[in-house]
């Protein structure tokens, strides 16, 4: 018993209540992987994975050589940036610094209607010039530095945030371009989210998305999202074989992938009697899944495979 009449474990129960709250209120803002060819361009994208409004807010990027080592940050400059807005009345402003072997960028917003991250996905990206003198196969850190990242909420309130970096890789001159199916971690009987994710600004007229998975793991309808922050699209998905979600997409101004990112969201109820430790290949079928260019010719590129996989709730 506690010393005012209430036994310890009914206080332990509280403050796990009061933790699962925080972290349910909790905004995680992620930086997207990236790749680029030396003296390219590469588009470091932001996102989210919930809804949380928000009228203005900066984020800060701090980008340093994942070897260490003092090395030159890889960024020649900054050439544009974007955010998202569900009125589209984003205002935003960049500024990237150098110094001791990291590069610093800071971007700040606004929205007048408070809509920025109406929608969860991107937030926002940032265009950068990367040196020539990279060599295939550099990585540099790019890490959300939460001191001077903030989001401010429609009521005025700060959003809580939980910042996860990411990585930019520089792969070689003329190399195919990378489409990955997307990894996901559920419980058993929880909706789980695959889909495909691509890490460079590729301009795209049209394609088809083969994305295959087991058919036993799924127990419901399949829902299949293509967000249009990643350029204009028109797209039809075809579900009629079990296990294979098959999609084909039009962009009359080839504008489709002009931001990187989650193009391709196939989400599904899972069975609950599956078992734990349960981990399942997604993969994207090369037979069936390509891209063309502004002038229709197809782009080449490499597919990696993700993984399904169930762990405790």
């Amino acid at each position: 018993m506690s010393r005012h009449g209430r036994p310890i474990a009914f206080f332990c129960a509280l403050l796990a209540m009061a933790t699962l709250v925080s972290a349910k209120d909790t905004l995680t803002l992620r930086v997207n992987d990236a790749i680029a060819e030396p003296g390219g361009v590469a588009a470091v994208v932001i996102r989210t994975y919930a809804s949380r409004p928000a009228g203005q807010g900066q984020i800060c990027i701090i980008s340093k050589s994942a070897g260490g080592g003092g090395v030159d940050g890889p960024f020649v400059s900054l050439i544009d940036s974007r955010v998202f807005s569900g009125k589209n009345d984003a205002v935003s402003a960049a500024v990237m610094e150098s110094a001791s072997g990291e590069q610093m960028i800071l971007i700040e917003f606004s929205s007048e209607s408070a809509t920025i991250n109406r929608k969860d996905g991107p937030l926002a990206v940032l265009f950068f010039r990367l040196r020539d003198d990279l060599q295939p196969g550099q990585s540099f850190a790019l890490e959300l530095d939460p001191g001077d990242t903030e989001l401010i909420g429609r009521s005025g309130q700060p959003i809580q945030i939980e910042p996860r970096g990411g990585e930019l890789r520089v792969r070689r001159v003329a190399s195919p371009y990378l489409a990955e199916a997307e990894d996901d971690e559920v419980a058993p009987g929880e909706r789980a989210e695959i889909g495909m994710n691509t890490l460079e600004p590729v301009a795209m007229s049209e394609g088809q998305i083969g994305l295959r998975f087991d058919p036993d793991l799924v127990a419901g309808k399949i829902k299949v999202k293509m967000q249009k922050k990643y350029g204009k699209r028109r797209f039809q998905a075809d579900r009629s074989e079990p296990g294979l979600v098959l999609v084909t997409f039009s962009s009359r101004d080839a504008s489709f992938n002009s931001v990187p990112g989650e193009l391709l969201s196939v989400s599904f109820a899972t069975p609950t009697g599956t078992s734990v430790g349960t981990r399942s290949r997604v993969w994207l079928d090369p037979s069936l899944t390509f891209f063309a260019d502004a002038e229709g010719d197809l782009l080449p590129f490499n597919f990696e495979d993700g993984t399904l996989e169930f762990e405790r709730d």
